[in-house]
């Protein structure tokens, strides 16, 4: 459930048909747009006409607009960037799509990289167009502002930035000011000039004024056009204009005062009546402001104040919507006593008229006004799960603070929330205090989905904590509540956590399930973004357990679904592209590898560096060495130390360190890698070995280098046994491989050819050929020993172990009589497909999904020609393939 956007917050105030032109300005406008400059300031007090000048000025600016009126409410980070791409997608609605995605992320990248995919969207329009901000001046956030200030550094020149605003906003303006990149429009420029005064009293007020007394009123108000339309609404009911100019006088807040007074006092009791209540609105609509007011003829009030021109800004063309001058409606509010006993009232009809609306943030604003405790904690849960889902803790935690301290400390559901809105801002202590205190409120009897609310915000403290194992039982306790219903969105939060501690555990199949589980929400629940996470991940595990196929599979699903309205893939799809080179890789098909390996590490610039953007790139440079590009490999593997250095995280650089090592002794570097043994700090071989698997590989490597064979035995004993338990085939086929060069050094032939034969026998099924060939001759005087195992497969790794790096050699040489042979798993579907078996029933026989079955189905298919299941089984038959 997401917070629906208002439309009216982005439609630009219609400009009216007696308007005062103001040629001087908005040829200052042109000039900026025509130096290019990336800004426009507009900036000067309430009531000079920053926002009128704003709108008409679009509507001769001949260029592609975009508006977004800004709110007290859009101070929460997550709201404004909602609002911010709802504008942008005016212009374009492919704009933002890859930034959106980013921020759907379960695990969101720095503000930085959500920026720059914007910024390289609005870049890749094909007009140049103008945004603007209105009203700048109540945003108070500083994230919003360094949101901003980013912007505006990197901002590409098809998008020139205005800024209507009360006061300066805490931007890099001196900055841009040296550079001549703003335009600004401050209080003296936007003060109305005598010429001015008088066409707005004459054309927009129908009032003839003398020469003397326009130059008196011009004067006194010094061109501030509030002034001047107050005192002009005045003058409209007055007896006596000239004795009202003659004593017309003050600073601006006496005249304020005197004027409101003034115009108020003049009104009917019923327009009277009408102000006051509809005061305590932000925008206003006829219905809405006949269940405040409680009246009938609202729309009539509203069109007769918009035809008087009393300070109401029309929102739409349709003239629907509304909302007050905010200068009026805050002089209006100190009107207001004589409703003070009514107030409460008018927010509690205000709070109902929203809520039937479905406008549910608006309607627990009003009761919070209203100081209706009952009924806001009633809204809460609604409103909660609105802002959970659409990550506005700062609004969910500004209505928590509304709320008297006593009802956050007597209740286990508002507790929780607590600790929800703290989460995201890093306070983890305070959150762990909140949950300890909602799971102490906690009734036994209380609903699931509070339960499931409790539950899963102390899953995430477990998480904090590194608790692993009550982060499992946690995460499953929510899962299970969540079967009740699911109204804040959990589950895909529990999922997420459960997959990854499984993983930290060890339980590699367990976690494959849930995150099966997962890609299927994410994906039935329109959440392709989730669905991209799980399935990139799916892709590894998959990978990790040595059913390549089923991975590859996986991986092309979420590549599928990571792309923009354009088709244009979204950074997320980046992981996706690590898993599908690595993948690739281990098959020996470097030329897809290095396709993958280089697309993703492109994606992921935007998601900043990670431990899979580092093993793709050392990868890469192997792929490079391996194809005689040794320059370019050690441009990229200096590349990945580079970015590493910069994360300061020691689990990514111990692994970063790992997989240089490796490469100094692809490279032939055996010093080198020695030098990282002697500096690094091993783990000691236990479970779960992945995914420091690396760390123990290259050791491992470097023992036998430097004639250590007994030591890398031992090691690799353990890893052997901690693989062959944990289902992780991948590993064991390394573990299998390396064992066997070091029996072989110890002179142990028979049991060197046992651990190599175990090697090739769970290789050869899904074809993982690199793990062999990467350890070259040494692997190569076992191999014939081995051939009886997989005659096929060990012939084609003895091609390519025979071959000079790059040739093209260590591919699949196939005996079927096919131009591109069917994989082992397709051979495995193809024998179920001739049983008579159904996809859903292959698919439960073979532990993979419905989809993939048809992927392999599909593939089978073209490559033998035939356009359906009885011609290719007959096919197969007469090439002896079944």
């Amino acid at each position: 459930m997401t917070t629906p956007l208002l439309t009216t917050k982005l439609f630009i105030p219609p400009v009216r048909r007696e308007l005062v032109p103001r040629p001087r300005l908005a040829e200052r406008l042109h000039a900026g747009l025509a130096a290019a400059r990336q800004l426009t300031l507009i900036s000067a007090p309430a009531g000079y006409g920053k926002t009128t000048l704003a709108s008409a000025w679009l509507s001769g600016a001949g260029r592609p607009f975009a508006w977004l009126s800004l709110d007290e409410g859009d101070n929460d980070p997550a709201r404004f960037t909602a609002y911010l791409l709802a504008a942008l997608q005016q212009i374009d609605p492919s704009i933002g799509q890859a930034a959106l995605a980013l921020l759907q992320m379960p695990q969101p990248p720095p503000p930085e990289a959500f920026l720059t995919s914007l910024i390289n969207d609005i870049a890749a329009t094909p007009a140049p167009f103008v945004l603007v901000l209105d009203d700048y001046h109540l945003i108070q956030a500083p994230p919003i502002h360094q949101l901003l200030a980013f912007f505006l550094e990197h901002g590409p020149p098809q998008m020139h930035l205005v800024i209507t605003t009360r006061e300066d906003p805490p931007l890099p303006l001196a900055r841009l000011r040296a550079r001549g990149q703003i335009s600004d429009i401050r209080q003296n420029d936007l003060k109305f000039t005598e010429e001015e005064t008088a066409d707005f009293l004459r054309q927009v007020m129908q009032l003839d004024l003398s020469p003397a007394d326009v130059a008196t009123l011009q004067g006194r108000t010094e061109g501030w056009i509030a002034g001047l339309q107050l005192a002009a609404l005045s003058m409209q009911q007055s007896d006596d204009v000239p004795q009202f100019v003659a004593e017309f006088a003050g600073s601006h807040r006496y005249i304020l005062d005197y004027l409101v007074e003034e115009v108020f006092q003049r009104q009917t009791p019923e327009v009277q009546d009408f102000l006051l209540k509809t005061s305590i609105l932000d925008r206003l609509t006829a219905s809405l402001c006949n269940a405040v007011a409680e009246r009938e003829d609202s729309r009539d009030v509203l069109h007769a104040l918009d035809q008087a021109n009393l300070f109401i800004v029309r929102l739409d063309e349709a003239r629907q919507w509304y909302r007050y001058h905010r200068l009026f409606r805050d002089l209006l509010r100190t009107q207001r006593e004589a409703l003070d006993a009514q107030q409460a009232a008018l927010h509690r009809r205000a709070a109902r008229w929203f809520e039937r609306n479905g406008l549910l943030d608006e309607a627990l604003d009003h009761l919070l006004a209203a100081e209706d405790w009952d009924g806001a904690e009633r809204l809460m849960e609604a409103a909660a799960a609105q802002a959970i889902n659409n990550g506005q803790f700062a609004t969910l935690n500004r209505w928590l603070d509304a709320l008297p301290g006593a009802r956050l400390a007597g209740s286990a559901e508002l507790a929780a929330l607590k600790g929800w809105a703290l989460l995201p801002l890093g306070r983890f202590a305070e959150v762990g205090a909140w949950a300890d205190l909602a799971a102490g409120l906690l009734r036994p009897d209380a609903p699931p989905s509070s339960q499931a609310l409790v539950a899963c915000l102390q899953t995430y403290v477990a998480q904090i904590k590194s608790d692993i194992p009550q982060v499992i039982a946690l995460a499953q306790r929510t899962l299970a509540l969540l079967e009740a219903g699911d109204p804040h969105g959990l589950r895909g939060a529990a999922l997420s956590n459960l997959a990854s501690a499984q993983v930290i555990m060890g339980d590699i199949p367990a976690a494959t399930r849930t995150l099966r589980e997962l890609a299927r929400l994410g994906q039935e629940g329109g959440h392709p973004i989730s669905a991209v996470s799980a399935l990139s991940g799916l892709a590894e595990l998959e990978h990790l357990q040595g059913r390549a196929q089923e991975a590859v599979a996986l991986g092309q699903q979420a590549l599928d679904l990571a792309v923009d309205a354009r088709g244009n893939p979204l950074p997320l799809a980046g992981y996706a592209h690590f898993a599908l080179g690595l993948i690739h890789y281990d098959l020996n098909d470097l030329t897809h590898a290095r396709r993958h390996l280089v697309r993703g590490l492109e994606l992921s610039k935007q998601l900043g560096p990670t431990s899979g953007a580092i093993q793709a790139a050392f990868t890469l440079a192997r792929i490079q060495h391996l194809t005689g590009e040794t320059e370019a490999a050690l441009a990229t593997a200096a590349g990945v130390r580079q970015a590493t250095a910069a994360l300061n995280l020691p689990l990514t650089a111990a692994l970063a360190a790992a997989y240089e090592a490796d490469f100094q002794l692809a490279l032939g570097n055996v010093d080198a890698a020695a030098r990282w043994v002697e500096n690094a700090s091993l783990p000691p071989v236990r479970a779960p070995i992945y995914p420091r698997e690396a760390e123990h590989f290259t050791y491992a490597r470097v023992l036998l280098a430097q004639d250590r064979p007994a030591e890398a035995e031992a090691l690799l004993a353990d890893i052997e046994g901690h693989a062959r338990r944990g289902g992780l085939t991948r590993i064991l086929i390394t573990a299998r491989i390396l064992q066997a060069r070091a029996q072989q050094a110890l002179g142990q032939r028979m049991q060197a050819l046992a651990c190599l034969g175990e090697a090739v026998h769970l290789a050869a099924p899904e074809g993982y050929r690199r793990a062999f060939l990467d350890e070259g001759q040494a692997v190569l005087v076992l191999l014939p020993g081995v051939r009886h195992a997989a005659p096929a497969f060990v012939d084609d790794l003895l091609g390519g172990l025979a071959s000079p790096p790059g040739s093209g050699h260590g591919r699949p040489a196939s005996p079927q009589p096919l131009v591109e042979p069917l994989s082992e798993r397709e051979l495995e579907v193809l024998r179920l497909v001739a049983e008579g078996l159904s996809n859903a029933e292959i698919a439960g026989k073979l532990f993979v999904s419905v989809g993939t079955v048809k992927t392999h189905v599909h593939n089978i298919l073209g490559k033998l020609g035939a356009d359906g299941r009885p011609r290719a089984i007959a096919r197969a038959r007469e090439l002896e393939l079944i």
